[in-house]
């Protein structure tokens, strides 16, 4: 009798079991890992502001509104608000993210003084740094994990990624397929990284495409102005409308803990990126990533010196650069719109290949 009475309660727990195994609950609060915007925090109602731009839920995110500035700033100033009722609308309703105001017109945009420390209202002088020691070229391995559960990437998987030379003089970097990007391809030109193509879905001439875009404009220049902002133009090939005035916003630096070591970082915002709306770079490192994926390991077999390539180059080389308007005070012109921003990479993200 004893034996078979055993067999039913062993046959119960191994199926108890291997649920346990196949949907796992992390952080117990009822939602399987597989389904969870914050697997390792207890949310039941999985709430989340922006889920379709940053995938996490607020438990976890946090920048809830995704503006650029944490939640723990904003809510401790009575002008701003993590939920987004001051972010501006467009004509059809879209939330604006806007990051070029510049209240006190020191070159420093507000959401920079306010990550960094320093009034928005009261002029500062601010030092000037490279931008291109935060992404360096050659021969490179990064680990990237996910932090939520989308798929793909899938919660706490890893993501081997690489920057290599793909052609004479022209690098690859894959890791932003792991952020709704397609590979982007790099050139040293003489003031700065080229973002000479990218392997994206895009629309010319009434047709979608698919494939590698040639764009050819300065994305990242040898120096800019601690919070300071960069227009490129010239004779970029961009057809793309969203990057035919290619800007990039500096909005945070600092030093965080990685691997056990104190690193510099800047945070950058930029009308090129896709869905993550301002992505974090480590000084000598690269690309550390966004919201819901971040780098947990690297490896750098050979680096590229990049400020000797520039010094060799010709003068004609030099591509004219326009510099931003004024912005003091305002900021819907060079405002960033983040649903364009997931409209233009939904395609992508359901035939990217990632590589593990």
């Amino acid at each position: 009798m004893f034996r078979l009475q055993l067999i039913p309660l062993l046959f119960t727990t191994v199926l108890l079991s291997q649920a346990v195994l196949a949907d796992p609950d992390y952080d117990g609060d009822g939602i399987a890992d597989a389904r969870d915007n914050c697997p390792t925090e207890h949310n039941s109602e999985q709430e989340s502001l922006f889920f379709d731009v940053v995938f996490l839920g607020d438990a976890c995110n946090p920048d809830d509104d995704v503006d650029g500035v944490p939640d723990e700033i904003e809510d401790q100033l009575e002008y701003r608000d993590s939920r987004g009722t001051d972010l501006g609308k467009d004509s059809i309703g879209n939330v604006i993210h806007t990051t070029n105001t510049d209240s006190d017109g020191d070159g420093a945009n507000d959401i920079y003084e306010l990550n960094t420390g320093t009034d928005p209202f009261v002029a500062d002088d601010f030092a000037t740094l490279s931008l291109t020691d935060y992404v360096p070229l050659g021969d490179i391995e990064y680990t990237y994990r996910a932090q939520v559960t989308i798929e793909p990437p899938t919660y706490n998987q890893e993501f081997t990624e690489t920057v290599d030379e793909d052609s004479p003089g022209i690098y690859k970097n894959t890791s932003y397929a792991l952020f709704g990007e397609g590979d982007h391809y790099y050139r040293i030109g003489k003031d700065g990284i080229y973002l000479k193509s990218l392997y994206r879905d895009y629309f010319v001439e009434g047709e979608w495409n698919s494939g590698i875009e040639e764009i050819d404009l300065l994305h990242l220049p040898f120096e800019i102005q601690e919070g300071g902002t960069v227009v490129s133009s010239g004779d970029s090939k961009c057809t793309y409308e969203h990057c035919l005035d290619h800007i990039i916003y500096m909005i945070d630096r600092g030093e965080m803990i990685f691997n056990d070591e104190s690193r510099e970082y800047i945070t950058l915002a930029s009308s090129v990126f896709s869905r993550g709306v301002y992505y974090i770079y480590l000084k000598d490192i690269g690309l550390y990533g966004t919201h819901y994926m971040n780098l947990i390991d690297y490896k750098i077999n050979s680096r590229v010196d990049v400020a000797a390539v520039a010094a060799a180059l010709p003068d004609e080389e030099q591509t004219e650069r326009v510099e931003p308007e004024s912005s003091s005070g305002g900021g819907g012109g060079g405002a960033v719109n983040l649903f364009w921003l997931v409209l233009a990479s939904l395609s992508l993200l359901s035939r990217r290949r990632l590589t593990v």
